[in-house]
């Protein structure tokens, strides 16, 4: 992730179609070490512009990442994660970050 942010200068605020951030992404499939790197090793102005980034349904990476944690996907349909902690991590990194 470093190398994608600091050598290839990826756009870290950039939407997709659906208004997602590669911060929103990686909550939403829970990868805990790339929302850790967002949350923590940008300049703080960085870090609270992706946090309160809304999808086109209005939902930040927080709100996203507490839907999963509570068992089910983004539209509410139950879910099954291979590491069932991972979820509450997520949610941690963000409060911590000022979620």
């Amino acid at each position: 992730m470093q190398f994608l942010v600091a050598e290839q200068k990826l756009n870290v605020n950039q939407q997709d179609f659906n208004g997602d951030t590669p911060l929103i992404s990686a909550a939403r499939e829970t990868r805990v070490a790339v929302v850790r790197y967002f949350c923590t090793e940008l300049p703080p102005e960085t870090i609270h512009d992706i946090i309160d980034a809304r999808t086109k349904t209005g939902c930040t990476s927080f709100i996203l990442s507490c839907i999963i944690a509570k068992g089910t996907n983004s539209v509410g349909t139950p879910e099954k994660f291979p590491f069932p902690l991972a979820p509450l991590e997520v949610v941690k990194i963000l409060v911590d970050a000022g979620a």
